[in-house]
């Protein structure tokens, strides 16, 4: 049995549903025969605290994706600073403000869908001090376009 195009397949150890197409296995939830498509991404990094803000270096929003939610978990208790915000430079707090800085705390900061026109990374900024230390874990969840590539 050929792979035949539109079938789809669920990618456990990459966390990603890929299509077959007239010739190759596209990440995408739709797309049309010319490549361009729309893929749902969930980017994942843990964060270590110092300082008055860490912007991530992974969890970056790309330019042109529209951005539905940040989440975040304190993975080691937050200290120097009474309290954290996920954001983005200029709007600290855009994905949650005030948050819990004990072991295990959780967010889901949801927003309207959002489009961002330039690379822009998360980041998190503590209220009440510096960070001294601990960790956050942040996901970014967003939709990532393709253009036509023929």
């Amino acid at each position: 049995m050929s792979i035949q195009p539109s079938w789809t397949v669920h990618l456990e150890d990459e966390r990603q549903v890929a299509v077959f197409t007239d010739s190759a296995w596209r990440d995408r939830i739709v797309g049309t025969s010319s490549g361009g498509g729309i893929r749902l991404v969930a980017i994942e990094e843990e964060l270590m605290l110092t300082g008055a803000f860490v912007d991530a270096t992974a969890a970056v929003i790309q330019d042109r994706t529209i951005v539905l939610a940040v989440a975040s978990r304190t993975t080691e208790a937050v200290t120097g600073a009474s309290s954290y915000s996920v954001g983005i430079a200029g709007d600290p707090s855009k994905f949650g403000g005030s948050l819990d800085t004990a072991l295990g705390s959780t967010n889901i900061g949801v927003i309207g869908p959002t489009a961002f026109y330039a690379n822009t990374p998360i980041r998190v900024t503590a209220n009440g001090g510096n960070f001294a230390d601990g960790k956050v874990r942040v996901v970014l969840y967003a939709l990532a376009f393709a253009a036509p590539s023929s």
